[in-house]
């Protein structure tokens, strides 16, 4: 008896689950299918736009930044999967972080990280981590300094230059 019960419990989820899986286009979506002219537009400022998205990939490849403040520890990271480090701080920090993110840092941080695993208790906006970077991190008393680049961007960039967007981050019309 209650295997039937768990069998029919089990049933139900999975045909709710499958209710939610159907999907009507949006009156935006209707109106871009029968409009031509809108074609034209987005194959116009994907033109326009070719240069200028490039440029913010290259760009965006190497970061680099400095932070000022009580602290200690070292980070090595080859993406997100594989990292090594320690790290007890609470600092303000300015750098070059790419174009799209915010050029500044004010956290307090404390963790240990292990490969994919990490413990993490951080508070306040610290350093963009991409997951595809290859980055180095030290903060010895008063100063830290860290340098990323990032693979995923050098593949981004690349495939780019044939009009693809793996990353989705390209400005559109």
């Amino acid at each position: 008896m209650g295997q039937s019960r768990m069998t029919r419990w089990l049933a139900a989820g999975l045909l709710s689950s499958l209710g939610g899986c159907a999907s009507f286009p949006s009156p935006a979506a209707e109106e871009s299918e029968t409009s031509s002219e809108g074609d034209v537009g987005s194959v116009l400022g994907t033109i326009l736009l070719y240069l200028p998205n490039r440029v913010f990939d290259l760009v965006e490849i190497v970061r680099v930044g400095a932070n000022v403040g009580p602290g200690i520890g070292v980070d090595a990271e080859v993406t997100q999967w594989v990292r090594a480090g320690t790290m007890s701080r609470t600092t303000v920090g300015l750098g070059y972080q790419g174009l799209r993110r915010m050029p500044l840092s004010a956290s307090s941080e404390n963790y240990i990280a292990l490969g994919p695993l990490a413990a993490d208790a951080t508070a306040g906006p610290s350093w963009y981590r991409g997951p595809g970077d290859v980055r180095a991190e030290v903060h010895a008393l008063l100063v830290g300094v860290h340098a990323a680049v990032d693979v995923w961007g050098i593949f981004d960039f690349v495939v780019g230059l044939a009009g693809f967007d793996p990353e989705e981050d390209d400005f559109a019309w």
